[in-house]
């Protein structure tokens, strides 16, 4: 994708989310990575589960309860583990190649569109149908055929050993992988059939499709639709065994919940992964590596600093202008002599918090929740003192760029919020 965005600045435009997404999450699992082991988590984890196993066994009523719980939970982690190398890439198949992403969603809703409106899927009920049409519609008008081509050559290349080479469609549940023969050339082969053969990029095409039923879409002969016929029934396996595998989780991680609390009698921090929370924490800077400390608080002087002229570091001319006339209001900070840009703090934040406001202890809004530190990804496994940092955006810079810098003091006036000048 960036070899393509590189050549033509349309095509990064049409990429530019996909990257980022991508990049994100490649970024936080290094970062989870690293901190789970300068943390030590997962020793002390496998410390703590063999003091609770201990503990379960030395009662008769706990070890007849949750003996087994344990047990019952690396077994689970195990089938994961074993169904992994096939289901990840079977799961990928319709998430990197746009074009089937698309011949999936109108597949999928024509299914889930005849039944009542309570027995669909989520994306496929009427309150939320409007937005998948528009992301249907979004994700057609951003296809870039040519990345689309080298999606689905390497997936088919990954997913070679599950594939019916006659028809690429999927092996049986369970079957054991084989050579089948898909040669890089028979790959090739397949994959310029399939972009001569599908007219999704069209929008009027996809506005005929959405009319139509399952058994209408495979009589389009539209090579795409045709493909993911053969591939729904196994992706419809793959929805049940979610749904299957998230009941059996729930119940475990319930127990363990459970018992975990009786164990160490005393408040412990629930996975709240994925939940509204109110965390509290102090205005810290850290030590992320040897000999480096991050200050709490950048300010106007360091984006100076880093500004290279080269995106992404280009200071907007407003800010120049403002700061070459030293025009800083009452935004100023008295420690720092500066106007603050962003601010360090130990609160046990985690994906889905950015934009979450930050209060001080009088309950005064003082910035806005962004990111973590690299180092402070690990929050997902755990809260540390010394790397758990979230970054916020100081509300004084929020206030200044506002006020002084785009000329919205009646904004500011409208707020309650006085700068004075």
């Amino acid at each position: 994708m960036e070899a393509a965005g590189a050549a033509d600045r349309g095509v990064a435009l049409k990429l530019a989310s996909r990257m980022q997404g991508l990049e994100n999450v490649e970024k936080r699992s290094r970062g989870q990575l690293k901190g789970l082991r300068r943390a030590g988590i997962v020793p002390a984890r496998q410390h703590q589960e063999a003091e609770l196993q201990a503990y379960i066994d030395a009662d008769p009523e706990r070890r007849e309860r949750y003996g087994s719980l344990l047990t019952e939970l690396d077994a689970y982690y195990d089938e994961l583990t074993a169904a992994a190398p096939r289901e990840l890439d079977e799961r990928s198949l319709t998430s990197t190649c746009r074009t089937l992403s698309i011949a999936f969603t109108l597949f999928d809703a024509a299914h889930e569109r005849a039944k009542e409106d309570l027995e669909r899927e989520s994306p496929y009920m009427d309150r939320n149908w409007p937005q998948t049409l528009d992301r249907l519609r979004l994700s057609c008008k951003d296809l870039d055929l040519e990345t689309d081509r080298l999606m689905l050559a390497e997936m088919l290349r990954r997913l070679g050993p599950w594939l019916d080479p006659a028809t690429l469609a999927p092996l049986a549940d369970g079957a054991a992988p084989r050579d089948t023969g898909l040669t890089d050339d028979r790959i090739g082969a397949e994959v310029d059939r399939f972009f001569l053969g599908t007219r999704l990029g069209e929008a009027a095409f996809l506005n005929e499709c959405l009319e139509r039923s399952p058994d209408e879409l495979v009589r389009t002969d539209d090579s795409a639709l045709k493909l993911i016929a053969l591939w729904y029934p196994r992706l419809m396996r793959l929805r049940e065994l979610d749904k299957e595998r998230e009941g059996r989780e729930g119940r475990l991680y319930g127990e363990l919940q459970t018992i975990k609390a009786e164990f160490l009698a005393t408040n412990f921090v629930p996975d709240a992964n994925g939940t509204l929370r109110l965390t509290f924490g102090h205005v810290r800077g850290f030590s992320p590596e040897d000999a480096v400390y991050k200050q709490p608080f950048t300010t106007l002087q360091g984006m100076l600093d880093k500004g290279t002229g080269t995106v992404p570091f280009v200071v907007p001319q407003q800010i120049l202008e403002r700061v070459e006339a030293k025009d800083f209001g009452s935004f100023v900070h008295p420690d720092l002599g500066q106007v603050p840009v962003a601010m360090l703090y130990d609160t046990d934040t985690t994906g889905g918090n950015s934009g979450s406001p930050v209060l001080n202890a009088d309950g005064e809004l003082v910035g806005v929740n962004f990111d973590r530190c690299f180092e402070a990804t690990i929050n997902d496994f755990a809260w540390n003192e010394n790397y758990s940092r979230s970054i916020g955006v100081d509300i004084r810079y929020v206030l200044w760029i506002t006020g002084r810098v785009f000329d919205g003091n009646h904004l500011l006036r409208e707020m309650g919020v006085e700068d004075r000048r």
